[in-house]
């Protein structure tokens, strides 16, 4: 499908991309061919893309921030530092809408040691830890969660859980969510 404007190529090389690596795997993944699949030039993709390493890297940006950061927390209506926690954690074992892009974070999880993908999922968890540490310190300043808890300790056992629920296979319905708010209520005062 080719891109309808100069505006929309760099969006639709990235779905395209998406795409690829949802249905063939990272290593599959080819600059040339996604330029193909978009209707631009190779020169066109390098512009927005100068290696196949800023390519995979604006993918994990659009699967974390568009898919889980934005909807999950920046739009999130929580009042309190524990309800913020419960919203995130149901959205993250509720995954995306989208079986695509799913499998498309599944396969880059998959090969988070490929030199491509390392840095910008290294930068990424970073930032996912340095939230959640943020998120459970202002839950215990509030009282709301449990003040013998070791913040950077919690945020590396709320990672795991989220990279489990992400990389599980579906579980009976309601089980991800008792799951969700057993967790929470250990975490809770």
């Amino acid at each position: 499908m080719a891109a309808t404007g100069g505006g929309d190529h760099r969006a639709e090389i990235v779905r395209v991309a998406t795409a690829t690596i949802a249905r063939d795997g990272l290593p599959a993944l080819r600059v040339r061919a996604v330029a193909r699949a978009v209707g631009v030039s190779h020169a066109t993709l390098h512009y927005y893309f100068p290696t196949k390493a800023d390519l995979v890297a604006a993918v994990l940006q659009d699967l974390i921030y568009e898919g889980i950061a934005v909807p999950l927390v920046e739009r999130s209506t929580a009042t309190t530092a524990r309800d913020e926690l419960r919203g995130v954690l149901l959205g993250v074992v509720a995954g995306y809408d989208d079986d695509a892009r799913t499998a498309a974070m599944l396969e880059l999880l998959r090969h988070g040691d490929a030199d491509e993908v390392v840095a910008p999922l290294g930068r990424y968890m970073d930032r996912w830890r340095g939230y959640l540490v943020a998120l459970v310190a202002r839950g215990q300043a509030a009282g709301e969660l449990r003040a013998d808890l070791d913040p950077d300790a919690t945020a590396g056992l709320l990672m795991e859980f989220c990279l489990g629920a992400q990389t599980r296979a579906p579980l009976p319905d309601g089980l991800a969510t008792a799951g969700v708010d057993q967790l929470v209520s250990l975490l809770s005062v």
